[in-house]
């Protein structure tokens, strides 16, 4: 039979294999926004570049310039009162046309192109929350069903945002065209992209992964205090190398999670029954 001491060591083996695994799945992610930020290079509009620049859609808040749809379904919620749970299915971006303006030079966009849009977090947040009883009601009647209710919502880039674009300027029939750089999406973001990617790798190299290797150091330490796996000490560094173990693989996931992109960002949700919306009793009886 193994002893306490082999089980203790084969223990921590597993401890640092599993950290390991997630701090260089972390590394790699840190890899991948550092080539994707090293790409988005400033630059001036000029037929033949491949740049980054800012500027102001033209038109108005009815000129939908670029859009993220965001499809979801929604299941019924646990509890007395009604409520409705969304999981998101998938997301799509699309430039619909229109006209960017950056320092005085006008630059259609290339409806046709393969494109990322980043819109701002809160604005995706408004467009996801119920806007009234008649909507809840309505979707209310699907998610109660096996299938639940699938709805999409589109969040816009519009005539007067200031956005930020990324990607090849062409010149056709006179008129300067932004547009995809080969298998690399056009890019159209309400956030600087260059400042969001540089403050996940931030998290990234500056918590996440410094994090979880001390984290994983100091329950080592505290294990093996003499008397090993036997003091008082050392059994704490065990226990906590447990809890360690348990918590390190979803810290793991929400790093992932918290460093997808803003057009892959997960919304999920929750809609709760809004007043003047009938009653669970008035809705049974119905």
């Amino acid at each position: 039979m193994l002893d306490n001491t082999i089980m203790g060591w084969v223990a921590l083996f597993i401890l640092w294999g599993n950290t390991g695994l997630i701090a260089l799945a972390g590394l790699n992610r840190v890899r991948e926004l550092v080539a994707r930020r090293a790409a988005l290079r400033p630059g001036a509009p000029t037929a033949g570049s491949v740049a980054l620049v800012r500027g102001k859609l033209a038109g108005g808040p009815a000129d939908v310039a670029a859009e993220l749809t965001i499809e979801q379904v929604g299941r019924y919620g646990a509890g007395d009162a009604r409520s409705i749970v969304w999981h998101d299915r998938r997301a799509e971006s699309a430039i619909r046309g229109g006209t960017l303006e950056v320092d005085g030079v006008s630059l259609a966009l290339d409806a046709e192109a393969h494109a990322e849009v980043w819109p701002h977090a809160a604005r995706v947040v408004e467009r996801q929350a119920c806007p009234d009883a008649a909507t809840f009601d309505a979707a209310w009647a699907g998610a109660r069903k096996a299938r639940g209710h699938v709805r999409s919502f589109g969040v816009p880039l519009t005539g007067g945002d200031e956005v930020y674009a990324w990607g090849r300027f062409e010149e056709r029939d006179g008129q300067l065209v932004l547009t995809a750089d080969g298998d690399r999406p056009l890019l159209l973001s309400a956030v600087d992209p260059r400042g969001w990617l540089a403050g996940k790798i931030a998290f990234m190299t500056g918590v996440f992964l410094p994090g979880i290797l001390l984290g994983a150091a100091i329950c080592t330490g505290l294990a093996a205090w003499p008397p090993v796996f036997d003091g008082t000490i050392s059994k704490v560094g065990g226990l906590l190398g447990f809890l360690f173990f348990l918590v390190v693989l979803p810290a793991g996931t929400a790093a992932r999670d918290l460093t997808r992109e803003p057009n892959r960002r997960f919304v999920r949700g929750r809609w709760s029954e809004p007043a003047g919306a009938p009653s669970r009793a008035a809705a049974a009886e119905a």
